[in-house]
């Protein structure tokens, strides 16, 4: 979306990011145990973000992002075979359309482990979401606004 410095009008859908302080601090955790050996534990946020959530961060944080409609939004995007979502494009339509892409993942044996640990998922938004889209421009990842905006 920021290369092509546009957005679907009406972008739906959401996703589970999962903060790596969590994974990490969960995965110590779990595997200091000596019980569970074997079992799967399924390290997934079970709160939501919207993608209109960090495309409104997005354009707080002055990136400038014009809304077309999808099916213009997706002929822009396929047209530069550099574009970095290119490969995943039709995962990522489907996705923010609201009709399919990050499902609910069951985290009830990985919630059981941790109970008591003080290990718990942040849901991620305002200032936690401003700083890692700081830490994708910062490092490269992202290109930095037009107008630049300071970063909380």
């Amino acid at each position: 979306m920021l290369t092509a410095g546009a957005v679907p009008a009406g972008i739906s859908g959401y996703f589970h990011p999962t903060p790596v302080d969590y994974v990490s601090a969960a995965i110590l955790r779990l595997s200091s145990r000596l019980t569970g050996v074997g079992d799967t534990y399924n390290l997934s946020n079970p709160h939501r973000l919207h993608f209109s959530e960090v495309v409104d961060q997005l354009r707080a944080l002055g990136h400038t992002l014009v809304d077309l409609d999808g099916a213009e939004w997706s002929r822009t995007v396929r047209s530069d075979p550099e574009k970095s979502l290119l490969p995943l494009l039709d995962v990522f339509e489907a996705a923010i359309s609201g009709i399919g892409g990050y499902p609910d993942i069951d985290r009830h044996k990985t919630e059981a482990a941790l109970a008591g640990s003080g290990i718990s998922c942040p849901r991620v938004t305002g200032e936690l979401l401003a700083r890692y889209l700081k830490f994708f421009t910062d490092q490269g990842y992202f290109p930095a606004p037009a107008r630049r905006k300071p970063y909380p």
